[in-house]
């Protein structure tokens, strides 16, 4: 949780509290870059001298597994990798069963992008394979991580009895973590199959959470999203 950001600041009680360090502390300790507080913290200085008053919203940062994953497979099963309620910061777990009539939903845990975080753009590929019910695939957005509720982008896959198809894509993030543009990259096989159903970039979003739902029957199988969010395993996060 971050330090207050305004009022009375404690060097027990907030900063130490936020970024932890070796008793016994010292205001010195906890310079920008030095080992305990992150780049991201810009308005607390590199050297010279430090006021508690430049720990105003500061934040700690950790390194989370943001991980997301779903397969469905011949004979109506399913394997997915991810978190199973919205909005969570939970470490990504696996899971595996039948899909028949009763589709699976997973989410990946919920993650801030930009300068400092996630800091890459992400790459990947969004597949459906034929006899196959429909799919989707959900980006949402939101202004902190408990709110991340908004719909940026929504795919489907469509059924089709004799070819199944692909799409990838470019996602790219500003450096305080609003997207940019997502770009089409390629296509495969019967991309028609794959839609794109809402396009809604909010120059507010910092926070982001992936959302597939697996199909309810399906005689051959597919891996859903591959690429980037597949294999983000260790990634720079609010604490």
């Amino acid at each position: 949780m971050p330090v207050t950001s305004s009022g009375l600041i404690r060097l027990s009680g907030d900063i130490v509290a936020e970024f932890g360090g070796t008793a016994p502390h010292a205001l010195s300790e906890y310079y920008r870059g030095a080992g305990v507080v992150g780049s991201t913290n810009t308005n607390v200085p590199t050297s010279g001298a430090l006021a508690f008053s430049d720990f105003y919203g500061s934040t700690a940062i950790v390194n989370r597994d943001i991980r997301v994953q779903m397969s469905y497979y011949a004979g109506h099963s399913y394997s997915a990798f991810g978190v199973t309620s919205a909005n969570s910061t939970a470490s990504p777990q696996s899971y595996s069963g039948s899909l028949l009539y009763n589709s699976f939903t997973i989410y990946s845990p919920v993650f801030r992008a930009g300068t400092g975080y996630l800091g890459q753009n992400l790459s990947f590929t969004f597949g459906q394979n034929e006899d196959a019910q429909g799919t989707s695939l959900t980006l949402y957005g939101g202004t902190s991580a408990s709110a991340v509720n908004d719909v940026v982008f929504a795919w489907s896959g469509g059924y089709n009895s004799s070819s199944g198809g692909n799409k990838s894509y470019s996602l790219v993030y500003n450096s305080d973590g609003s997207i940019s543009s997502l770009t089409q990259t390629g296509a495969q096989y019967n991309s028609g199959i794959i839609s794109l159903n809402t396009q809604n970039i909010n120059s507010s979003h910092r926070w982001y959470m992936w959302r597939m739902t697996s199909p309810n029957a399906s005689d051959k199988g597919s891996t859903m999203l591959s690429g980037d969010p597949a294999n983000l395993s260790s990634v720079p996060q609010p604490a």
